[in-house]
């Protein structure tokens, strides 16, 4: 049994970092605007947002460690100083953050891939998070919630419309308020299928 455990390989990604217990935005940005990514997955968007704006400090929270090791490697070979990719579950660490206001955009690609009524406690956009995502973002900061399933996206305007702290902020149908894009919306936008995104700010 003992031989068996030492002969086991050793998982590569144990070792990628965790959401830290608190998390001082402002001495991490140093002055940079913070904007974060919720599930950044492949990390396709992280690191072109990254890219796309080096006076800005990113921050990406993936509940899979493989994809945190994955993308911290990817970024580190793109020379990207200005990203920090942690494993974690926003529901919970997004209370960890500090100060308030600190953060100018907050980015939810494609999430909850949970469709049976026993999952619904895994879904990322309820009312909790929406307020500590609420609490986060400084006057006029943005989120930006993007889907390719139109009920998820009903679904997810009605909470975020009965926070009282956010407004929505209307987009042209079939159109972003950004360049960059995650992996899932390129794929949805080469297959043709409709992304339906959601923004809103921070009154």
């Amino acid at each position: 049994m003992d031989r068996a455990r030492q002969r086991a390989p050793k998982n590569p990604y144990s070792g990628v970092p965790a959401v830290p217990e608190r998390v001082d935005l402002d001495a991490l940005a140093r002055g940079r605007e913070v904007e974060i990514d919720l599930g950044f997955g492949r990390g396709h968007f992280v690191l072109a947002r990254a890219a796309a704006r080096p006076g800005a400090l990113l921050i990406g929270l993936e509940l899979r460690r493989k994809w945190v090791g994955v993308v911290a490697g990817r970024a580190a070979r793109a020379g990207l100083d200005n990203v920090l990719l942690w494993y974690g579950d926003a529901r919970s660490a997004l209370a960890r953050f500090a100060p308030d206001g600190a953060v100018s955009w907050i980015f939810v690609h494609f999430p909850d891939p949970w469709w049976k009524k026993r999952h619904e406690k895994r879904l990322l956009l309820v009312g909790p998070t929406v307020r500590e995502i609420q609490r986060l973002l400084g006057p006029g900061g943005r989120l930006l919630v993007q889907t390719d399933v139109a009920d998820r996206a009903l679904a997810y305007g009605r909470v975020l419309a009965a926070e009282p702290g956010l407004r929505q902020v209307e987009i042209e149908p079939g159109t972003s308020p950004i360049p960059e894009q995650s992996h899932r919306e390129s794929k949805c936008l080469e297959a043709g299928l409709e992304v339906h995104r959601l923004l809103f700010e921070k009154i």
